[in-house]
């Protein structure tokens, strides 16, 4: 027999259940689904061209991030760019708004990006205070980061090219001082990578692993250390397995420069790769971080990088995650580390 204490957790375990049930049904979308096996970027174009139409671009947004919760982040942040060129287009500056830090901050790098194609140089300004005003330093800093995108995709991809761009970003107010991850990581990124080349995207060739980033003013050295192995990573070591290219690009983030800062800054552009490249798996980016130097301070910074990302995609503790695998000694040495580090942002 059951008896009543028993009863009530079962009606209460079916009420839970009713609940979310309820809740999965009202807030997923009724008349359409995204194929989340498509990954061609013309398809995926038309598809989001073809729903805003119908629904407009508020909708649409949260539908993609609906269907995208449990996708690697590449992805997400693949749909975010193309969902940033067509809200763009179709909707104008008045909707950036909509886009918002996730999508891996894809929807504001192109929208951003888009806008300065489209309007030239003169709306720089007033797109950094659009900026400025935003809540939150990481949608911040993602949005002047997407100026920095854009300021590329207007002037090009040459060397020369790049200084403009620089110059610009240089001449806008930002609360990050670095800017590693406002406009200069912007254009870094862009001048490497080419994202908004969009189907036409292709990496940056030189032979060269530390140019531009030795020659470069000292302004613009630590956000050019921090984006560089990213380049590395996809121009010089795709070929290889996860830990030995981590070990090879510890060995070339070491090698970038004889100041201990940009090289623990290059450090930190390693972790800032291994949510994608470790698939969010923390043991396995833990390794690849360790993979890259023996010198605790290096490690730690790829670690702590990593660890904020993690944390915030898997919702652990950054400590439990920058502090993993340690022994007793490393590990009262990292939580010390951890907790005597001001700049939060790494």
């Amino acid at each position: 027999m059951i008896n009543l204490k028993n009863k009530e957790g079962i009606v209460l375990l079916l009420v839970s259940i009713i609940i979310i049930f309820f809740l999965f049904i009202v807030n997923s979308p009724q008349d359409f689904k995204l194929d989340t096996s498509i990954s061609d970027y013309s398809k995926l174009e038309s598809t989001f061209e073809k729903r805003m139409e119908d629904v407009g671009g508020k909708k649409l947004f949260e539908e993609i991030i609906f269907f995208a919760e449990l996708l690697d982040p590449s992805i997400k942040h693949l749909y975010g760019h193309i969902f940033g060129k067509v809200l763009y287009e179709k909707e104008g500056l008045g909707s950036f708004l909509i886009c918002d830090s996730r999508l891996q901050q894809g929807c504001i790098h192109e929208f951003i990006g888009n806008a300065i194609v489209d309007l030239g140089i003169e709306s720089v300004t007033i797109l950094n205070d659009t900026c400025l005003g935003l809540q939150g330093r990481q949608e911040v800093q993602a949005c002047q980061h997407g100026i920095g995108h854009g300021l590329v995709s207007h002037f090009g991809y040459s060397e020369s090219d790049l200084l403009r761009a620089l110059s610009v970003c240089r001449t806008l107010p930002t609360h990050d001082s670095g800017q590693m991850f406002g406009c200069y990581g912007g254009v870094f990124m862009e001048h490497n990578v080419k994202t908004m080349l969009a189907e036409e995207t292709d990496i940056r060739h030189s032979e060269d692993l530390f140019e531009p980033c030795r020659s470069l003013d000292d302004v613009y050295k630590s956000a050019c250390s921090f984006w560089q192995p990213q380049w590395w990573r996809q121009e010089h070591l795709s070929h290889l397995d996860p830990l030995s290219a981590y070990a090879r690009m510890g060995s070339y983030c070491s090698d970038l420069s004889k100041e201990p800062h940009l090289i623990n800054v290059c450090f930190l552009g390693m972790g800032n790769l291994l949510p994608i490249d470790a698939n969010l798996d923390s043991a396995l980016a833990v390794r690849m971080c360790d993979a890259g130097s023996d010198v605790f301070d290096y490690r730690m910074s790829c670690r702590k990088r990593a660890g904020r990302d993690f944390s915030e995609e898997r919702h652990t503790s950054k400590l439990e995650l920058v502090c993993a695998e340690m022994s007793d000694t490393d590990y009262r040495r990292c939580v010390s580390w951890l907790e005597g580090s001001v700049n939060d942002a790494n």
